[in-house]
C-alpha cells in the first residue's frame, strides 16, 4: 500500500506541475504608472500635450499600488510640485498649495532628516506661505530646515575617508587610496558626499528664503532673525551666510537711507 501511496502520489504531483500554467513575471507596476505620468507632467518639454490632471491621476494610481520608499519619496514628491506649480495647470485651473504643503509635509514626517527632499520640501512649504503673505510661518519652515545637524553625516564619512590616511602618507593619488577600499565603502562614501553637499546647499538656501521673506516685513526684521540664525549656529557654514546676508542688508539700509535717494522719505 505505501508503495502504491507514493508511485499516485508523484503521478499527481507531475501531472499537477504541467496542468499548472506558466505565470511570466509581472513588471512592476508601480514603476509602469509612474512612466506613464511622466508623459504627462511637463509643459516645458511636451508643451501642449502636458497635461496635469492626468500625471496626477497615474501618480495617485502609482501611490494607491504599494511603491517602495524610494519610488514613494518621488511620488508624493512630484504631485506636491504639480500641485503647487501654476505653470503646468490645465487651462482655468488654479494651483493647490493647501494639497501640496500636505503632500511636502508627508514627504516630512514620513522620511529620515538626512534625506535631502525633506529639505526641499521645507523649502518650497515656505514659498508658498510666502505666497499666501503668511511671513511669519514661511520664515518658521525655513529655520526649521536649518535645525538638523549634519555633523554626524560629516562624522560617518570622515570615518571611511581616514581609512585612506596611511596610503596617503606613502604619496598615493586619491584614485590609487579608493582602490584600497571595498566597493561597498567608496560607495558609501560617495553617497554620504553627495547627501551632505545637498543638505548643506538647502540650509544656506533656507537662510537666504528667512533674509528675503523678512525683508519684506522690514530689513530690521530681517536683521534680526539673521542675528538669532548666526548666534545660534555659530562656527557653522550656516553663521557665515547669516553673517554675510547681515552686512548684505545694512549696505542695503546704508544706500536707501543715503541724502538724495529718491526712495527716502
Amino acid at each position: 500500500m505505501t508503495s502504491t501511496f507514493k508511485i499516485l502520489l508523484n503521478l499527481l504531483t507531475v501531472l499537477l506541475l504541467v496542468k499548472a500554467p506558466f505565470k511570466a513575471e509581472e513588471p512592476d507596476k508601480v514603476s509602469e504608472l509612474i512612466e506613464q505620468a511622466h508623459k504627462h507632467d511637463n509643459m516645458y518639454t511636451l508643451g501642449p500635450e502636458a497635461s496635469q490632471q492626468k500625471a496626477l491621476s497615474f501618480y495617485q494610481s502609482a501611490l494607491a499600488a504599494e511603491p517602495d520608499k524610494k519610488q514613494r519619496l518621488h511620488i508624493l514628491y512630484r504631485m506636491a510640485q504639480l500641485n503647487g506649480s501654476a505653470y503646468q495647470l490645465e487651462r482655468g485651473e488654479k494651483p493647490n498649495f493647501p494639497e501640496a504643503i500636505r503632500l511636502y509635509k508627508e514627504i516630512i514626517n514620513s522620511y529620515p532628516p538626512d534625506e535631502p527632499l525633506v529639505y526641499k520640501a521645507m523649502s518650497s512649504i515656505s514659498d508658498h506661505y510666502t505666497t499666501f503673505r503668511e511671513f511669519e510661518t514661511a520664515i518658521e519652515w525655513s529655520k526649521k530646515a536649518l535645525e538638523y545637524d549634519t555633523s554626524r553625516i560629516a562624522t560617518q564619512l570622515e570615518i571611511i575617508e581616514n581609512l585612506k590616511e596611511p596610503l596617503e602618507q606613502h604619496g598615493d593619488s586619491m584614485t590609487a587610496r579608493e582602490q584600497h577600499l571595498s566597493a561597498e565603502q567608496i560607495e558609501q562614501a560617495h553617497s554620504l558626499r553627495k547627501a551632505l553637499g545637498k543638505i548643506r546647499r538647502y540650509q544656506e538656501i533656507a537662510v537666504d528664503q528667512v533674509a528675503y521673506t523678512a525683508n519684506i516685513i522690514n530689513p530690521t526684521a530681517a536683521i534680526g532673525e539673521l542675528g538669532n540664525i548666526a548666534k545660534r549656529y555659530a562656527g557653522t557654514f550656516i553663521a557665515d551666510r547669516a553673517a554675510d546676508l547681515i552686512r548684505e542688508t545694512m549696505a542695503g539700509m546704508k544706500e536707501v537711507l543715503k541724502p538724495g535717494n529718491d526712495e527716502f522719505p
